[in-house]
């Protein structure tokens, strides 16, 4: 029963060093108790780390800790990365995010297999296979940070679905999980096929020796099983605006009402950005605990008939 499934919350920190403390002190104002590890946060660490620190200490002030991270992503961080050269620094980096994280007091941490950056010279199945290698090489690490890897769902092949769970039964593992990203899903939503519009359209192409984008209209249902974590934000089925819940096409009660069955959930995280839509740190605490409420409820719900 997911009566205390705590919510934290996402902030492009980069261009507001100077400001965290306030920051920091109107989420707690509004009832915030966590903040994301997020990877702008995690490359400071991996570049001036007693600032970090000092971040942490600035935290901690406002009555606030860490509760979940996202480690650094893209071409030369994911886990498929095929460049020979480049993979002992790709493991290495993400095994200090790994350690971080426990210095951190961070339980769970979100990856990306990767995008389509290699894509004319490697087969999926190549790509498969070095996120697999990856993966043997991180989750001994990720066990003794007592951190959970979470594989994300993102809007290409490397990253899709079947790949997800093939992993996850692959290594058996109480150390790897997903994370169920709801606005990636409503982009992959079938209705969204051959829209000329479609963000994946206009950053894949329509053309590739991979096909068609991987579309799908039950990546939750799929990926409920192994949920440890959860990206929750909207948009419009078009491009990934990461707006706040209940403002645009997600069906925000088909995706609690399932999360609420999801036997790994931990946390929820609100990934909508303020800075890009205009919405108060107010609304954003708000909205979540609308969110927190509906998957609680759900989950009581269910437990209340079942000892009926």
């Amino acid at each position: 029963m997911k009566k205390d499934l705590p919510v934290t919350h996402y902030w492009t920190w980069e261009e507001d060093v100077d400001m965290y403390p306030s920051l920091f002190r109107e989420f707690a104002e509004h009832g915030a108790k966590y903040i994301v590890l997020t990877d702008d946060l995690m490359r400071l660490g991996l570049t001036n780390l007693p600032l970090l620190v000092k971040v942490k200490k600035q935290l901690e002030e406002a009555c606030l800790t860490f509760a979940d991270a996202h480690a650094p992503f893209g071409r030369y961080c994911d886990l498929s990365l095929p460049l020979e050269t480049y993979r002992p620094l790709m493991i290495q980096q993400n095994t200090f995010v790994l350690k971080l994280c426990s210095i951190m007091g961070v339980k769970t941490c979100t990856i990306h297999l990767g995008y389509l950056h290699f894509d004319d010279f490697y087969s999926l199945e190549t790509l498969d296979e070095y996120s697999r290698q990856s993966l043997e090489q991180l989750l001994p690490v990720a066990e003794k940070c007592g951190v959970i890897l979470n594989i994300e769902n993102v809007m290409n092949q490397p990253s899709r679905v079947d790949t997800i769970l093939k992993m996850t039964e692959y290594f058996k593992t109480p150390w790897l999980g997903a994370c169920f990203d709801s606005g990636h899903a409503n982009i992959l939503k079938t209705s969204m096929k051959g829209c000329p519009d479609s963000w994946v359209y206009q950053r894949w192409g329509t053309e590739n020796k991979w096909g068609e984008p991987p579309w799908d209209d039950e990546i939750l249902e799929k990926m409920l099983p192994h949920i440890v974590t959860v990206h929750l934000h909207d948009n419009n089925g078009i491009s990934d605006e990461h707006r706040l819940p209940f403002t645009a096409t997600v069906d925000w009660n088909h995706v609690t009402e399932l999360l609420a069955k999801a036997p790994r959930l931990q946390i929820i995280q609100n990934e909508a950005i303020p800075k890009r839509w205009g919405f108060s740190i107010g609304d954003a605490c708000r909205t979540f605990e609308r969110i927190q409420k509906m998957i609680c409820t759900v989950s009581c719900n269910k437990r209340e008939r079942s000892n009926q």
